[in-house]
């Protein structure tokens, strides 16, 4: 039975903000017709599965749609939404179409066209399933063989950002777990995903421990085990799935006034997929160490997160041979050819050397790159002033002035004294 069908007009809104309009307005009917408990059945995959928390648009207009639902949400009982294809949805299809048509906002008071969007709509074909006891002989229009589809329990509740974790199974383990019949549904995914974190923990030694204390179950547990887990049990919660999470706490760099966010508790099997969908994974985009850090603190947490991001983004392959070359100052000069003897000297220390008689450690030598010729000179000092006259002594006085000198950028070379000499 048809209580009420209306088609409406909207100006500078998009298909998004539409699809929306015809939720919020759903409800609002449905609360005028006083019902309690709704089924709410479209095609519009943003506007359901935003709602149920299957995924998520920061668009503001979307956000605020999105909040509008939430409170109407609250004067219902319970709100079960559904997504369907178009095909089993033609009655709001022939709703938007001759709304359209008609170019103005309308209501469905005919009787005909009721009786024609009863016939139309194949919702009851998604929503019941029928099923045939063995031996009982009933026929298929029955209405006593027609048994209504569970609603999904609280394990099916929509999954967080932060609890978008795979359990890795193996080819051999998946193709041996294949279960005839009819694919699982989005809500069946989500608690499949729930109760594969859930065992994940509790595979884990000390978060198993964790759990059983947070729950008072510390009978099994030695009086020393007790005293650690008391010390860190406050900072640590577990929700309706028995899932365990991390309470993060106010800090000084967060406003006092922000509300504490839940962080999902990896355990040690899961965080190797972690770390590599928050970095090397499309959505990661290879970031360094501060950024990979950030972004998985944010959803998760364990024990040394900063250590363990730090070596993988450190051993990352992708991020060692992607990088560009190393910046310098300058380009390299090269192989220098002189032209002409003493155009180009190199010079350098040899350091270290025995003391000799006249107290000499060191030995400058400059070398003529187009003859090979050697010059040396012991020292006692290697300051600027020394090596500047030492120069003029052997270089200067003797062959003329260089057109370049070569040497390893020794301070002592770079001095001021030795650049105006």
């Amino acid at each position: 039975m048809i209580l009420d069908a209306q088609g409406f007009i909207l100006g500078n809104v998009t298909v998004n903000d539409a699809e929306y309009h015809g939720l919020l307005k759903g409800l609002t009917l449905a609360i005028e017709q006083g019902i309690q408990d709704i089924v709410v059945v479209g095609d519009s995959r943003i506007a359901i599965q935003q709602a149920q928390g299957l995924i998520n648009y920061n668009q503001p207009n979307l956000q605020r749609k999105l909040a509008e639902y939430e409170v109407l949400k609250t004067k219902f009982n319970s709100v079960r939404l559904v997504h369907v294809k178009r095909e089993f949805n033609q009655a709001a299809d022939y709703l938007a179409s001759k709304t359209l048509a008609l170019g103005e906002s309308w209501k469905v008071e005919d009787a005909d066209e009721q009786t024609h969007l009863q016939l139309v709509s194949k919702i009851h074909e998604k929503l019941v399933k029928p099923k045939v006891l063995p031996n009982a002989g009933i026929q298929k229009d029955d209405p006593q063989g027609v048994e209504t589809l569970n609603v999904p329990g609280p394990e099916c509740a929509p999954l967080p950002a932060a609890a978008k974790v795979f359990a890795v199974i193996t080819r051999a383990q998946t193709q041996e777990s294949e279960i005839q019949g009819e694919p699982m549904g989005p809500l069946e995914y989500q608690a499949e995903r729930w109760r594969r974190i859930k065992v994940h923990q509790d595979k884990d030694d000390y978060l198993l421990q964790l759990k059983d204390f947070l729950r008072g179950n510390t009978e099994k547990l030695l009086h020393a085990q007790a005293r650690k887990l008391a010390k860190v049990a406050d900072d640590f919660v577990l929700d309706s799935r028995e899932v365990l999470y991390r309470l993060s706490q106010s800090t000084r760099d967060r406003p006092r006034d922000m509300v504490d966010e839940l962080r999902l508790v990896v355990p040690k099997a899961l965080q190797p997929d972690i770390l590599h969908y928050a970095h090397e994974d499309f959505q990661g985009g290879h970031q360094g160490i501060t950024r990979t850090y950030e972004k998985l603190r944010s959803e998760f947490y364990w024990h040394g997160m900063y250590a363990d991001v730090e070596v993988f983004v450190k051993e990352c392959v992708d991020c060692a041979s992607g990088k560009g070359r190393p910046q310098n100052p300058g380009p390299s000069p090269g192989n220098i050819e002189p032209r002409r003897p003493f155009e180009v000297v190199s010079m350098d220390f040899v350091t270290h050397l025995p003391k000799s008689d006249r107290g000499n450690t060191f030995l400058l030598l400059f070398q003529d790159s187009f003859s090979g010729f050697v010059m040396c000179k012991p020292m006692s000092s290697t300051t600027a002033q020394d090596v500047a006259e030492v120069y003029e002594e052997q270089v200067f006085r003797r062959f003329g002035a260089s057109s370049m000198l070569r040497h390893d950028q020794d301070p002592r070379f770079m001095s001021e004294v030795f650049t105006r000499f």
